[in-house]
């Protein structure tokens, strides 16, 4: 199941990895930092995550000191420049 919102930007959303990068690839629209979350934690996950596109991974269960972490250091690098 995905979810959906109306203007892409920081949230946790299930949305297709690739239907987001086409869309930044044919529009003005940033760079979204994408965040694997998944149950399997083996070596290795984390690379083929990044590998796939994604900008960082974390694994469930999810605590949250740590993902506070992950969403603090891509909200400061993603955030709008004025």
């Amino acid at each position: 199941m995905y979810g959906q919102q109306e203007a892409p930007g920081h949230g946790l959303v299930g949305l297709p990895l690739l239907g987001i990068r086409e869309l930044q690839a044919r529009s003005a629209v940033p760079r979204i930092p994408i965040v694997a979350a998944t149950a399997s934690a083996m070596k290795g996950d984390r690379e083929k995550c990044l590998e796939a596109g994604m900008d960082d991974y974390i694994s469930k269960p999810i605590r949250v000191p740590e993902l506070t972490a992950i969403l603090e250091r891509w909200l400061r690098t993603s955030a709008p420049r004025e």
